[in-house]
């Protein structure tokens, strides 16, 4: 079962957040191989504004999440296609995992019902362009989840439309 966590707007609060998963996971570090951490930090987009703290918060729970035993793999200012390669070798990875951790800090929005993370090449100029350019929650947790392991999802997402107000007012976001 996937847990998601939104941002709240601190830092602090994600910290105190992964603590308390250290202390229900157990904060062995002769675990590492168990518990698998992606993280991504998107901050420098090309063609929609700019955020200030992705990356830095990244880099954060990354360290943080290391020093709990977590085998970290830290993405930052991903494209798509830097993604989905990362991502294939991880949920690789998580099969024999007892625990995988997702966290994701960057543009992100919700469009009919579905929520989608924005990679930094994402150009967004048409509605089309959203459900080609963008990477789907839902399909991410797909691949993340299984049976035999627990899945934790992070999102630390500036839920601010970067689509055009053109996209906008047709019903993109």
């Amino acid at each position: 079962m996937a847990h998601i966590y939104y941002r709240v707007g601190f830092l602090f609060e994600r910290l105190i957040a992964l603590s308390v998963i250290a202390i229900f996971l157990g904060a062995s570090p002769l675990l590492a191989q168990d518990r698998l951490a992606l993280i991504i930090g998107n901050s420098t987009y090309e063609s929609i504004p700019a955020l200030k703290n992705p990356q830095n918060d990244a880099t954060a729970v990354s360290e943080a999440l290391s020093n709990l035993g977590f085998d970290v793999t830290l993405l930052t200012d991903a494209t798509s296609d830097q993604f989905w390669l990362k991502l294939d070798d991880f949920v690789t990875r998580a099969e024999t995992a007892e625990t995988t951790l997702f966290f994701y800090s960057g543009h992100a929005f919700q469009l009919e019902g579905a929520n989608y993370l924005v990679p930094v090449n994402a150009q967004l100029k048409s509605r089309q362009a959203i459900f080609d350019e963008t990477w789907s929650l839902d399909g991410i947790i797909k691949r993340l989840q299984a049976r035999n392991r627990q899945t934790l999802i992070f999102l630390d997402a500036c839920r601010d439309s970067p689509l055009p107000q053109n996209v906008t007012a047709n019903g993109g976001g």
